[in-house]
Formats: structure tokens, C-alpha cells, sequence
């Protein structure tokens, strides 16, 4: 008889198990794919969920647990998935997922992931270069963007206030970002112990990008407080509306005032893989730093985000620290042990997952994805500018677009018009979209995230929408 550890590694056990999860996941894409689920996400509440679920539960039966979380999980790969800035992952990246996650090599010291960290470094190194940060530029991989925009300004400060490590700092600092800016800037500063008065908030202008005149005014303005400015956070693109902010004004602006510019390119990032888009990153060659998800619009399971500098060396003053146990040297720029330029010391093999993507089908997947989702965006938009009750933000630059029902009296009744909607979609499906308010305006919000929407499938929103929308006049 063998004991619970030789049952529990067992090789063909283990097969046998897989095998059973992969036909699960597959009869799963295929029904997803296809339409095949009237809904995108579950009609549940979190307390129905709360319900369903024993965490003292031993029925030993694997499968059957697969199943039921599958029951209750959100679609992604239906093309009528149009909600949250979440990829519907490629079915090779989650299969190099599972790779990594049985080989569990922590990448945070190169013993204990030598073919991940290499990789790391070149995908790194590759992508910064595209983004046009310079031959001394690279970086590592981090779990999601706010935990990569927190290190990325840690550096900054590290560089702009060297003694902050050590001594903390006694006199008051800022970054300036804009009003648009994704809420872990704000969150970024704070935990830095420089409270909300560290991120000062740029107005917008008409496009919902940070204001260039604003900008200045509120650089005097610190200066006249006694406060200093160390940076400027820019976005590339918003995450509500997805503006891009102008990236070649704002690193002239941080060139000619000696500041740090950091571009959050969490989501938009990417469109440096296409050639069609690659424009809407013009200015990010300009960057000291820059941040991307690879798990957004690059179809790689969450979480993958690279930290990016022009000078990667400068990445290794944001921790200072000292570790023997991990590494010989403390005080070293070595590219192999990760952990001493991020939070994380066990990391996961991010890399595997990205590199198995351009493994299987080169570059070329990245570019039709992305200049696809951006033709959905704009038939989407086109669609809405027919209709007579219904307005938009702004035009989208990238694949987020916010739109509204304006058929009523007021604001405050348009307002409660379009929640309504959202609800009765996400209650009724198949359709999963979110909202955000702008302004004190509700709207409707999609992010066209998946490659096998069509334009059937937009114009089945735009009907579901406007029919919800007649109850209301």
C-alpha cells in the first residue's frame, strides 16, 4: 500500500487527473467560444456564493469540484465578454500555467529559477526596447500593476531623494498625476507615507487627459507651498475612459524640470506589439520608467507586469537591503536574483507564460489581437453615433469606451436610467458589461477584450441596450 505522499505524487495519478481537467477545460472553451452559455456571468449574489461552498468538505472527488467552480465563474473566452480590462486567456499560456505551477521555481533568486529568470530578463529587456527606453534599459516581471507603479516610484524616489531609504523623509514630496489616473498612483504615495497630498491631482481636459497648462500651474503651485515635486505619473491609457495622456509633452516638461517621468502603461502598454497602434506610445521613449501588464491585452493569465527602465541599473537603489541567505553579494546590480530590485522575493515563473505565447506563434498573434480589438472598439463607437439618445465620453483611443442613454429630463434620472440597464444585462445576459461614473455622469463601459467578438455581437448590445432603454421613456 502506498502511504498519502506516494499516492499524492504519483505520476499517473496525476495523468489521469489532467487529463480529466483538460477535457473539462476544453468542452469548456468550446461551449465558450460558441456562444454556447446564455450568460457571461453567473446570476448570483455573494452571499449565494457564501452558501455554496464547505471548506471542510473531503469528498475526494476533484473533478466535480472543477466543475462546480466552472458552474460558478465568469465566462471570459465568450465573445459577449465586454466588462472589466481582464484577457481571455490563450489556452497555451494556461497550459504553460500548469507547467510552471507543478516545476514551482520561485524566480526571486536565480537557483531557484535559472531558466525562468534568464527568461525574464530577455522578455524584459525586448519590450523595453520596443517601447524605446534605450540599450541600457530592461527590467523584471511583478505581480499586477499597482505593485508594479508602487515600485517604479519607490525608484523614483530612491533616485530623487537618496537618503528617503534610510532616513525617511522630513519635508514634504510629490508626484503630479493626473485627476484620470488609475487609483493605486493615489494609493502608491500614501503607502509611501507622504498621505494625499504626495499625488497631486492635474485637472483633465475635454478628452479626459491630463491637462499640459494645468500641469505647470500645479507644478508653481507645489513649488510655492514647499512642496517638492519629484515626478510626473502619466497615463497611457486612463483606466476609466482609456485617454492617453500626452507622453511626449510630459517627458519634455520632466526633462526641462529635472523630474522623474513614469508612464503607467498598465493597459495600453501593449499596442507597442502592433504596428497599426504602436503610435498611441509615442512620448514613452521619453520615460525614466514604465509599467505593463502582459496579462491585459497580451492574452497571458494574470498576473504578469513588467517594471521597465531606461537604465535597469537604477532599479537596484529602490531596495537596499541586506540578505546572506539568498544571495553572496548585497550591494550588487545582478540581473539573476529579482528579488533585490522587487517586493517579492518567491515569485512566480511569470515568464514561462509569456514566452510560451511567442513560442507558438511569434509575434504575429499580438499584432491581429490587438489592431482587432481596436476595429471592435470603433465599429462599437460607430454604432453609438448613430443613435439619437445615446452619447459618448469622448471618442476611444484605445479598446475602452464609455457610452450613455441621455433620453431623459436630467442628469440624476439618465443616471439611474443607465445603472438600471447595466443591471438588467449583467442580471438577464448574455452580455457582461460594467459602468463608471465621470463627472457625476453614469455610463456604460466596455472594454472589447476578445478577439472572436463580432459585429453581430455589437449590434446585439446596442438592441439589448436600446430596448431596456424604451422601458425607461
Amino acid at each position: 500500500m502506498k502511504n498519502i505522499f506516494e499516492q499524492a505524487y504519483d505520476h499517473e495519478s496525476f495523468r489521469e487527473q489532467g487529463y480529466q481537467l483538460v477535457d473539462l477545460l476544453a468542452d469548456y472553451l468550446k461551449k465558450a467560444t460558441s456562444r454556447d452559455y446564455d450568460k457571461v456571468l453567473p446570476n448570483t449574489s455573494p452571499q449565494d456564493q457564501l452558501a455554496k461552498w464547505d471548506t471542510n468538505n473531503s469528498g475526494k472527488n476533484l473533478n466535480a469540484f472543477f466543475q462546480k467552480v466552472l458552474a460558478n465563474s465568469t465566462k471570459l473566452q465568450h465573445p459577449k465578454y465586454m466588462g472589466h480590462q481582464v484577457s481571455p486567456t490563450l489556452p497555451v499560456a494556461a497550459l504553460a500555467d500548469l507547467f510552471s505551477a507543478l516545476l514551482n521555481n520561485g524566480t526571486g533568486v536565480f537557483e531557484m529559477g535559472p531558466a525562468s529568470n534568464a527568461l525574464e530578463y530577455q522578455i524584459c529587456e525586448m519590450t523595453a526596447k520596443k517601447m524605446g527606453l534605450g540599450e541600457q534599459s530592461g527590467g523584471f516581471l511583478t505581480s499586477g500593476g499597482t505593485l508594479a507603479n508602487l515600485t517604479a516610484l519607490l525608484t523614483a524616489r530612491a533616485i530623487k531623494v537618496p537618503d528617503a531609504w534610510e532616513e525617511g523623509t522630513g519635508k514634504s514630496y510629490a508626484f503630479l498625476v493626473s485627476e484620470q489616473s488609475h487609483y493605486c498612483v493615489d494609493r502608491a504615495v500614501r503607502i509611501m507615507g507622504w498621505g494625499a497630498a504626495g499625488a497631486i491631482k492635474v485637472k483633465a481636459n475635454e478628452k479626459f487627459q491630463m491637462d499640459n497648462e494645468a500641469m505647470k500651474i500645479a507644478y508653481e503651485d507645489a513649488q510655492k507651498k514647499g512642496i517638492t515635486v519629484i515626478g510626473v505619473v502619466a497615463s497611457a491609457p486612463s483606466t476609466a475612459t482609456g485617454s492617453y495622456d500626452d507622453l511626449p509633452a510630459i517627458g519634455a516638461f520632466c526633462k526641462e524640470k529635472d523630474l522623474w517621468f513614469h508612464v503607467d502603461a498598465a493597459h495600453g502598454g501593449a499596442f507597442i506589439f502592433s504596428k497599426n497602434q504602436s503610435y498611441m506610445l509615442k512620448g514613452t521613449e521619453l520615460a525614466d520608467s514604465v509599467i505593463m501588464d502582459f496579462h491585459k491585452m497580451l492574452l497571458v493569465p494574470a498576473l504578469t507586469t513588467a517594471v521597465m527602465y531606461k537604465d535597469r541599473r537604477l532599479a537596484h537603489a529602490t531596495f537596499d537591503q541586506n540578505a546572506s541567505y539568498l544571495w553572496s553579494e548585497d550591494h550588487t546590480d545582478e540581473w539573476e536574483n529579482s528579488a533585490k530590485v522587487t517586493f517579492e522575493c518567491t515569485k512566480l515563473m511569470m515568464s514561462i507564460k509569456v514566452q510560451s505565447i511567442i513560442e507558438t506563434y511569434g509575434f504575429d498573434l499580438w499584432e491581429q489581437y490587438l489592431d482587432r480589438v481596436i476595429y471592435l472598439t470603433r465599429y462599437l463607437e460607430s454604432q453609438i453615433n448613430k443613435e439619437v439618445d445615446w452619447d459618448l465620453a469622448c471618442s476611444p483611443e484605445a479598446n475602452i469606451i464609455c457610452y450613455r442613454w441621455i433620453g431623459g429630463k436630467d442628469t440624476e434620472h439618465n443616471n439611474t436610467v443607465n445603472a438600471a440597464i447595466r443591471k438588467r444585462i449583467i442580471e438577464e445576459g448574455p452580455f457582461y458589461i460594467v459602468m463608471t461614473s465621470i463627472e457625476g455622469k453614469t455610463y456604460l463601459r466596455s472594454t472589447l477584450m476578445n478577439p472572436l467578438s463580432t459585429e453581430q455581437d455589437i449590434d446585439e448590445l446596442i438592441t439589448s441596450i436600446k430596448n431596456l432603454a424604451s422601458d425607461f421613456k
